[in-house]
């Protein structure tokens, strides 16, 4: 069994966040003892799916129905959309990391102007724009300037 307090350091939470935990249903004490909240094996479990939850960005409206567990169908579409969400994170950070680690490879002082591969990336992003939405469109037939 598990006191508030001692909980609530264990997972480097206040107290209050617990009790808050426990006004919207994510977690449930056993009982009191000496007038104190005590927590048995599974709502430190639960405490454990809350923060695993929230550290997957869900929100607690959705870590509660997933707590809920009987309604897949009430829990699912936000965790399908989450899941997306952070594979479109990912691409973006894999994209971000390659640029970086060129840029830091490249062996030019300045990664814009002098840098291939960046410049290539430049290249790539300005051919993807829409002409139409407020420029002529020439930055687009431009590539950068490349050292020889």
């Amino acid at each position: 069994m598990w006191t508030v307090g001692g909980l609530a350091r264990e997972f480097g939470v206040s107290t209050s966040a617990l009790r808050y935990y426990e006004r919207r249903g994510l977690l449930i004490s056993t009982a009191r003892v000496g007038g104190r909240r005590v927590y048995d094996a599974a709502a430190v479990r639960r405490l454990a799916f809350l923060r695993l939850g929230q550290q997957a960005g869900l929100s607690l409206d959705e870590i509660k129905l997933m707590l809920a567990g009987a309604d897949t169908a009430a829990w699912r579409p936000p965790a399908r959309l989450r899941l997306a969400s952070i594979k479109a994170e990912i691409t973006q950070l894999r994209s971000a990391k390659a640029l970086l680690e060129q840029a830091l490879r490249c062996p030019d002082e300045h990664p814009l102007e002098e840098c291939p591969y960046s410049q290539r990336k430049v290249d790539q992003v300005l051919q993807e724009l829409d002409p139409g939405a407020g420029g002529d469109g020439s930055a687009s037939a431009q590539p950068s300037p490349r050292k020889t």
